[in-house]
């Protein structure tokens, strides 16, 4: 398997401002398996980006019971959780020794918490190729073989894009709550298959093109890092894709 990446933070914003986060790591049990985690942390939410970070480092990380199994997912985002305080009290330090300590108005924000949407997935390319997926949200995965979208995962048209999707929180998780809520999906593997897994700006474009007879697949295989910089600049400014965090991983057999 061949994997690619791309992202870039909102136009006007600079790489420290990315509040998207993705992970890959291969998964135990021999050459030919991938983990693919991908999350977009909620802007309005403090910390965001250091949340949507945790979370695909603790998939990445995760056994197989994460990606098929509702209470494998939901111990798998207790176990990002966990690590929160942390995260915060190093966050508060930094601001400290940097002589830009926390003000009074962002300690409301702060206690709050942080918020991300999360896609999941664990590739196998061995005796019986195939991937599961496990998500919360509005990051999507979609399947594509010889240039035929066969599976879009949990969004599956460009209407259902809003501005309120599930979401995922540092505190106060309920494991039984996430397991109820997490969406799961599997699909076989055939040779030159691609999957595309993606936050929602970038989702949501890919559906509305699918939908308008245009399949996006030879747009996106066809741009290099400058390319797809570029690329995104002349969507956004055409309105055709949102400002908003762009996030994607390729993964091609």
């Amino acid at each position: 398997m061949r994997a690619t990446i791309r992202h870039a933070p909102k136009a006007g914003n600079s790489e420290a401002e990315y509040e998207d986060a993705y992970r890959l790591a291969p998964a135990s049990g021999g050459s030919g398996r991938l983990r693919v985690a991908v999350a977009d942390g909620a802007s309005e939410s403090m910390l965001a980006g250091r949340w949507a970070g945790a979370l695909a480092e603790a998939f990445a990380a995760a056994d197989g019971p994460a990606y098929d199994d509702p209470a494998g997912f939901a111990a798998t985002v207790a176990t990002a959780a966990d690590g929160w305080p942390d995260l915060v009290a190093a966050y508060v330090a930094d601001r400290d020794d940097r002589g830009r300590p926390l003000r009074w108005y962002e300690r409301p924000g702060l206690a709050k918490g942080a918020f991300a949407t999360l896609l999941a997935v664990a590739v196998d390319d061995g005796e019986e190729p195939g991937w599961r997926a496990a998500a919360i949200g509005d990051t999507c995965l979609f399947h594509v073989r010889d240039g035929a979208l066969l599976s879009a995962f949990p969004v599956e048209s460009a209407a259902e894009f809003g501005t309120a999707p599930p979401l995922l929180g540092t505190l106060g998780a309920d494991p039984g709550l996430i397991a109820e809520r997490v969406l799961l999906r599997s699909g076989a593997l055939g040779p030159g298959d691609v999957l595309y897994a993606c936050t929602d700006a970038l989702a949501a474009w890919i559906l509305a093109r699918t939908e308008d007879g245009a399949p996006p697949w030879d747009v996106l295989d066809g741009l290099d890092d400058a390319g797809f910089a570029d690329w995104l600049d002349a969507e956004r400014t055409a309105e055709r894709m949102g400002n908003d965090d762009v996030t994607l991983v390729r993964v091609a057999r």
